[in-house]
């Protein structure tokens, strides 16, 4: 097949963070004033990535800070695949007002994009890593079309209120299942992109985040708590609720435990640009990925990390990273469902079917290499899972 022909031209790939239009369900992304250099006046980068629709999509932008002449700071990104050629731009100029304090930034986009609602998960960086090695995406793909205005105000350090308002057309893209080319996993086929019913939404949003850990990298301490209202209408007329809580408690000798919860409710739409999914990378670990969907979601995990002092007291002294590696346990429960029309958030609430696992970690530098062995639980066929993570964190 083609694809195989083609393993050659598949290199890795540089990935650089930058300012994008997000609009997952889950998840608040911070508006960088510069992706590059703080004082640069002019940037280019490129945040070049992979997926199984669109093969290799090449990336470049160029930045752009204030000046006399040009009082806004200024974005221009264009991208296009490899395979379909699905060509994406964002224009985007952002301005601080009282920039003494940096307290409120305005932003603006217009935008063409390949998105996903399922980078909660996992990120893109590691997202294209398992397509080209290991012929596995995480990723359902549409196109979003339009525009978008946001507010940000800092309150204090890192606590911030945000309010959107955007207007875009939802673009289907191809389901194709072996579309793109990998290097391994040749013997693989990928998922079914699905297809979207395509149409116009305009969408207002208020989101909130707290944050007192006292670390942003490596917290021991401290609770982040993040929550979306949302309301849409014009073609697709939607109600969502989305609410993000870890709690970081400290135990002796640097142990820890994470007390993750999440809750998302949709209602107005079963399309699948508003459905959430649960099952396998980044939620029940044990689970077949995607394994249910629905309007309703709600996930729980509980992770005591040793720290490395558990890991201290075997015979591996000899291996090189042995100072930087540790072990966690946790325990999940969560389920998706209701795939029927409802007419308000709280609709079918109460109807959970809850899945459980639980299983061992082993992480190097605190979870930036992690392999995790997953066990079903209580129900289900008690299946093991082993998945190996990469740039994901505790």
């Amino acid at each position: 097949m083609k694809s195989y022909r083609q393993k050659w031209f598949i290199p890795f790939i540089l990935i650089i963070c930058f300012t994008e239009v997000v609009f997952a369900q889950f998840g608040y992304k911070e508006v960088d004033d510069d992706p590059i250099m703080e004082y640069q006046v002019i940037d280019f980068y490129s945040s070049s990535y992979y997926n199984r629709v669109e093969g290799i999509v090449l990336h470049g932008g160029i930045f752009l800070n204030k000046a006399s002449f040009w009082p806004f700071i200024t974005c221009l990104q264009g991208a296009v695949g490899t395979k379909y050629r699905n060509v994406q731009y964002d224009i985007g100029l952002q301005r601080w007002l009282f920039s003494a304090s940096r307290r409120l930034l305005l932003n603006v986009n217009y935008f063409r994009q390949t998105v996903t609602n399922d980078d909660w998960k996992i990120g893109k960086v590691e997202n294209s890593y398992a397509g080209l090695l290991l012929r596995e995406d995480f990723y359902n793909h549409f196109t979003r079309r339009g525009w978008r205005i946001m507010a940000d105000q800092s309150i204090i350090k890192h606590n911030i209120v945000r309010i959107e308002f955007s207007g875009y057309d939802y673009i289907s893209m191809p389901v194709n299942t072996n579309f793109a080319g990998t290097l391994f996993g040749g013997h693989k086929n990928f998922r079914v992109n699905p297809e979207i019913p395509e149409g116009y939404e305009n969408s207002v949003k208020l989101i909130f985040l707290l944050d007192s850990r006292n670390n942003l990298f490596f917290p021991t301490e401290g609770i982040y708590l993040e929550g979306i209202l949302e309301k849409t209408f014009a073609d697709f007329s939607t109600n969502g609720l989305f609410l993000k809580t870890c709690f970081f408690l400290p135990v002796i000798h640097e142990n820890k435990f994470i007390i993750t919860g999440m809750l998302g409710l949709r209602s107005g739409s079963t399309a699948p640009q508003h459905l959430i999914s649960i099952g396998g990378i980044g939620s029940l670990r044990a689970y077949p990925d995607y394994y249910r969907q629905g309007q309703n979601f709600l996930f729980a995990r509980v992770m005591y990390h040793f720290g490395g002092n558990i890991i201290k007291l075997l015979p591996l002294k000899k291996v090189p990273t042995i100072d930087a590696t540790s072990l966690a346990l946790f325990f999940e429960c969560g389920d998706a469902w209701n795939l029927q029309n409802k007419k308000s958030l709280h609709d079918g609430i109460t109807k959970a079917d809850m899945n459980y696992d639980a299983g061992l970690s082993l992480l190097l530098a605190d979870g930036i290499f992690r392999l995790d062995f997953a066990r079903q639980i209580f129900k289900g066929y008690h299946n093991w899972r082993i998945t190996f993570r990469l740039f994901n964190k505790l």
